[in-house]
């Protein structure tokens, strides 16, 4: 029992020396400025209220050990130039690529990819209107897949563009699913948990989702080489924080995030 004692009195004196070290240290990290709902809000370069899930949970993840975090918004292709400069400290959110580890890194654990420590996870599905000849069975697009719309930047167009997809992009959602009411597109490849809020505050009963997903991918909050090589304990502790309450915190906040029309 002496030993379980002054173990648990170690872990707090050490717990709280991290937090003491935390509070003396600024976190700066960039998101893209386009509405990715309702992981982060708003076609601006302004952090609005609320600013979106992944931004709430990397908040309380940093409050809880005392860092202190600054959000900036860029065009989301200058986000990781910012990690890979300095400029910025962390990303948000993005998924693995290999090089993208030339930016930043992501939380690892014993030399592979933590998941257990992401933001978030997205899926990525085909959209198209009712009745046209798009088919997608998991690993084939088939029917006119020479221009499907894509948001610029997201991962989804490389990807798209490696299976032999024509793809158009442009930079909001709404732009996308615009061109495909209009016919000008015949599919739409995007995240559900953007996409569906909006076929439904829009009204398009038009459109169909198709499965399986192309892709479900998790998320995560990128630091830079720097930041982890100044503070290594602080950056564990800030992504060991994000999965601890990843969960608890979407499922207590996610009320506030009804797609705005």
């Amino acid at each position: 029992m002496k030993f379980t004692i002054n173990g648990l009195i170690l872990l707090c004196i050490v717990y709280s020396s991290l937090v003491s070290a935390a509070n003396n240290v600024k976190l700066h990290v960039a998101y893209a400025d386009v509405d990715s709902f309702p992981f982060q809000i708003g076609n601006s370069t302004q952090v609005v209220d609320p600013p979106g899930l992944s931004i709430e949970i990397i908040r309380q993840a940093a409050k809880d050990i005392g860092l202190d975090v600054e959000f900036s918004r860029y065009p989301n292709k200058r986000v990781l130039k910012a990690l890979y400069t300095g400029e910025v400290d962390g990303a948000c959110t993005f998924s693995f690529k290999k090089k993208r580890l030339q930016s930043g890194l992501y939380p690892m654990k014993n030399g592979k990819l933590d998941k257990e420590n992401r933001v978030g996870t997205i899926s990525y599905y085909f959209y198209k209107l009712k009745g046209t000849a798009l088919k997608y069975d998991g690993k084939t697009l088939t029917g006119n897949n020479e221009n499907i719309g894509a948001n610029t930047g997201y991962s989804i167009v490389s990807d798209l563009k490696g299976m032999g997809i024509g793809v158009e992009e442009v930079k909001t959602t709404s732009q996308n699913f615009s061109k495909l009411i209009l016919k000008r597109i015949s599919g739409v490849a995007h995240q559900d948990i953007d996409a569906d809020p909006l076929i439904a505050a829009k009204g398009y009963t038009n459109i169909e989702k198709l499965l399986p997903a192309i892709k479900s991918k998790p998320y995560f909050l990128m630091l830079g080489h720097e930041f982890v090589a100044e503070h290594p304990l602080i950056a564990e502790k800030l992504w060991n924080r994000i999965g601890e309450i990843r969960d608890r915190k979407t499922k207590d906040i996610l009320h506030k995030y009804k797609y705005d029309m």
